[in-house]
């Protein structure tokens, strides 16, 4: 046995009956200089030995004080600073070992670790890729960065860490846990529940398990079995940080609200557009949901721009009540069923107005979307005023290869009443390029086309074939977990008949959202597009849009 070790108790005993303070008491003294250091020392072993963290860490504190550069000392502030949650105070232990002890490994590993616990995951990965270049096959560094690496949404390089980890290694609880976790976050939730659904079942109670597990049946759209999950997680670790997150992102979804929605758009052909919408939903269960809003909008176009009603005069409206429900029929298929009542000006003409979207998975890679709806064409008070109606069709499809890239599809054809068809057609794949802990950024390009069957010259631009194609950056501020700013840049090149060659665009897009968990949540997005064709034909665009949620 260790000889300091042996002495503690009757160190501690001496101390109990010569009434000498605890490092509480003491801390309340100015003068520490007729202790030694290697008393407090001792007296911070003790601490720790009968589960005293806070006194443990007020005594070593005092033994550093007196003697700053002492390893041994700095070594156990480090630990004792990191049982009581102190990261700030174990990272200054370590950063004081590493002046001392350049690349000492034991430092400089913990320094990687406290760093990752701490939520300074940029600082952390520096310093893990600094530890993995000198020690590549230790088994804790590579479970451990591959976990900071998820908490940063990196989960390719998480992967890849846990694979370079297997290749060593082999399949350990630990590789088991971490590449569960890495499946269920990053929305691959049958591959992960082929992983943790047998040993949930053995053993519920283990929480790394459960957790990755929970996150999966989310995903996977099995949702109560994901509430039940739930409730394991909050009676095995009900304080823990990570029980409360999970609780949020299971829950805030099921609960009813009600919202309030606005937008501005308006243009250089002096078209303006304001729409107001308020909507609520209440589920009957996880799987369904019932809903209903109303929505009103109001359009206005100068004499002379060809947008104006038929008539001559500038303004327009149009106006739908509805009532829908949503119902997710199994983990593959859900349905979102739209029916209302739609007029425009003043109820001069109304119509039965729906929307029928059905989407499906049948794997994790791949969504599917169809959609079919009959509604006005509300582009402007000309195609208003001129009752003019649309039948869409359209098919989506986001395929997600791997964690690096998506490939969006998407494909739609309209007919209108007033005798025209369209199709319109976006190809538009994305690569993530960036994952830190306050920000991601990806980059995409994009390919639109539109084609019109005739131009009639009702209210809303009818080009033969027009072409789009841009290069796209996707940035996203995490200011919190329930706050956070998007911004989209896109520019490029377009052309349509009439044009002789190809000319600029380009678009900005801002979206903020704040309370994303929270009983209120707001979303605010602004938009600018110049030289973009729109429907309307218009060169430059603003766009502003609000929505405020209550949730109950």
């Amino acid at each position: 046995m260790n000889k300091k070790n042996f002495f503690l108790p009757f160190l501690a005993i001496i101390i109990f009956f010569l009434g000498i303070k605890s490092p509480y008491c003491i801390g309340e003294e100015k003068d520490i200089s007729d202790k030694t250091a290697d008393y407090y020392f001792q007296l911070s072993q003790i601490h720790s030995t009968n589960n005293n963290p806070q006194e443990a860490l007020l005594a070593i504190e005092k033994a550093v004080i007196l003697s700053p550069t002492n390893i041994e000392y700095l070594r156990a502030r480090a630990k004792i600073a990191n049982w009581n949650k102190k990261y700030d105070i174990a990272i200054d232990s370590y950063q004081r070992i590493l002046t001392l002890l350049p690349n000492d490994r034991e430092s400089l590993l913990g320094l990687a670790k406290t760093l990752s616990w701490s939520g300074k995951l940029d600082k952390s990965i520096i310093v893990f890729k600094k530890y993995l270049s000198l020690y590549p096959e230790d088994p804790e560094a590579l479970i451990e960065y591959a976990k900071t690496e998820i908490w940063c949404g990196n989960y390719s390089v998480a992967m890849e860490t846990i694979n370079r980890y297997y290749e060593i290694f082999g399949e350990t609880k630990e590789y088991i846990e971490v590449k569960a976790r890495i499946l269920s976050l990053s929305n691959r939730p049958n591959s992960a529940l082929r992983i943790t659904t047998p040993i949930f079942e053995k053993d519920p109670n283990n929480y790394n398990i459960t957790y990755s597990h929970t996150i999966a049946l989310k995903y996977a759209n099995r949702l109560k079995e994901s509430i039940e999950c739930l409730g394991i997680l909050e009676k095995l670790n009900p304080d823990s940080s990570e029980t409360e997150s999970i609780i949020k992102f299971i829950k805030t979804p099921l609960r009813p609200n009600i919202s309030f929605n606005t937008n501005f758009y308006s243009d250089s052909d002096n078209l303006n557009i304001i729409d107001f919408q308020i909507k609520g939903e209440y589920p009957l269960s996880p799987e369904t949901f019932l809903k209903a809003g109303k929505d009103f909008v109001f359009l206005n176009a100068r004499q002379g721009s060809g947008l104006e009603n038929i008539d001559g005069s500038e303004n327009s409206n149009y106006s739908q009540i509805w009532l829908g429900v949503k119902h997710q029929f199994s983990p593959f298929i859900a349905l979102d069923i739209n029916t209302g009542i739609a007029s425009v000006d003043n109820l001069s003409n109304s119509k039965f107005v729906y929307s029928i979207f059905l989407e499906t998975r049948p794997c994790d890679e791949l969504k599917i979307g169809l959609l079919h709806s009959h509604d006005f064409f509300v582009v402007s008070p000309r195609t208003v005023s001129l009752g003019i109606e649309k039948k869409e069709n359209r098919i989506s499809f986001q395929w997600e290869p791997n964690f690096l890239y998506t490939y969006i599809i998407d494909i739609k054809h309209t007919l209108l009443s007033d005798s025209n068809k369209y199709w319109e057609v976006l190809f538009a794949p994305r690569r993530s390029l960036i994952r830190k802990e306050r920000y991601n950024m990806d980059i995409g390009i994009s390919a639109w086309i539109l084609s019109f069957d005739k131009d009639f010259n009702n209210g809303y631009y009818s080009p033969s074939f027009y072409q789009r194609y841009y290069l796209t950056n996707f940035i996203y501020w995490k200011i919190s977990d329930d706050d956070g700013i998007g911004l989209v840049i896109s520019a490029g090149i377009q052309k349509d008949e009439n044009m002789n060659s190809f000319k600029f665009g380009n678009s900005v897009d801002i979206e903020g959202t704040f309370g994303l968990y929270r009983d209120w949540m707001l979303k605010m997005r602004g938009s600018i597009l110049n030289n973009t064709r729109q429907i309307t034909g218009s060169f430059n665009a603003f766009k502003f849009s609000i929505e405020l949620m209550k949730r109950f």
